[in-house]
């Protein structure tokens, strides 16, 4: 492992961790890594069929095959200090991250469900984007070829029995819910399971090295900023607080649920005692 410090940003799909992650982005002190990497971390556990790994799905193998591979997949810096890394899915295996990167710290951002459900059940209908995943095969190792099957045959099989492509977390028991539950529900689910596990595990590992923050309070308030920058230790802080000030994007318009009884009768279903957990 290099010396450099590990941050890991923890949040569900659609929760504002791509925003978060960009704002470091361009700090020299920072090394992030471009893209969700759900396919590093799945290493050795392709047969398993979610996200939802613990730590005594690791080996030494997979550990050692983790640690030598995730730094190759940053944007490198000459002068970094930190890594940065951010994949969605791994809000629900933190335990099994940390258990890899024992000294590392996390970020935990959290969203207001509504908003992050009403925007998922969007990205379950759209096609894939092309270029995205063209610029996100130049960062692929080909040493995990048994993912790309895996990935493959999923895209195969949701086709062959007419079931929507699963997109996001796969939380354990999505591939029996694809197919009896609506859009709406599975995105209810998907964001509730992926915070309370989030939560759980985060809760397990010393409080020294975990920082939690609103996605809300963060686009309000640049302090919130600086306090994550404090936690990381970052030293120049000029140039993510210029970043955030000319890219942060205040949506003052609310979505009226009500109008939607699909998806306010889910919400309801799998995410209200989630809402009131987190004060929303």
């Amino acid at each position: 492992m290099n010396n450099r410090e590990y941050i890991f940003l923890i949040g569900a799909a659609r929760s504002g961790t791509r925003f978060l992650r960009n704002c470091f982005s361009v700090s020299d002190e920072i090394e992030i890594v471009p893209y969700d990497i759900g396919y590093v971390w799945r290493y050795g556990n392709e047969k398993i069929s979610h996200d939802e790994l613990k730590p005594s799905d690791l080996d030494n193998k997979i550990k050692f095959w983790i640690r030598k591979t995730l730094p190759k997949m940053t944007i490198k810096k000459k002068h970094s200090k930190f890594i940065f890394e951010k994949t969605v899915s791994n809000s629900l295996r933190v335990s099994f991250v940390e258990k890899i990167f024992p000294n590392s710290k996390f970020i935990h951002i959290v969203r207001n469900g509504r908003d992050v459900i009403h925007s998922s059940t969007k990205q379950w209908s759209l096609p894939p984007n092309k270029n995205y995943l063209i610029q996100k095969i130049r960062y692929f190792p080909f040493s995990n070829y048994r993912y790309a099957l895996w990935f493959i045959w999923n895209l195969i099989y949701s086709k062959f029995m007419k079931l929507p492509t699963i997109w996001g977390p796969r939380y354990n028991g999505i591939d029996q819910d694809v197919k009896n539950l609506s859009i709406e529900e599975l995105c209810s689910k998907q964001w509730s399971r992926s915070v309370n596990v989030a939560e759980e595990q985060l809760n397990r590992i010393d409080n020294k090295r975990v920082y939690r923050i609103s996605y809300e309070k963060l686009i309000l308030d640049i302090n919130e900023l600086k306090n994550v920058c404090k936690f990381i230790g970052i030293k120049n802080t000029s140039s993510i607080l210029n970043y955030y000030k000319e890219n942060v994007v205040i949506k003052k318009d609310k979505f009226n649920f009500f109008e939607n009884k699909l998806l306010e009768n889910a919400i309801m279903k799998y995410a209200d005692e989630t809402l009131k957990k987190f004060g929303y």
